[in-house]
């Protein structure tokens, strides 16, 4: 039982990452940036700094959810 519950704890919390990844991805794609914008940013290339927060112990996919998010 302790077993099953732990299990679907995990992919309750792996469902929540992957909602959110596909979240930021649906509203990047939506936005629509002014073109002076684009070129500043095309000349730049810098990347805009971003502080994140991920709670979790040991194998709880903090990384995945990192590799998905810099895609």
């Amino acid at each position: 039982k302790q077993r099953i519950d732990k299990v679907t704890k995990n992919l309750k919390v792996t469902r929540v990452f992957s909602t959110l990844v596909d979240e930021i991805n649906a509203i990047r794609t939506k936005r629509d940036l002014p073109r002076a914008v684009e070129t500043v940013t095309a000349k730049t290339k810098d990347p805009r700094p971003v502080l994140l927060f991920m709670g979790g112990g040991m194998g709880a996919g903090k990384s995945t959810v990192l590799k998905k998010i810099m895609r």
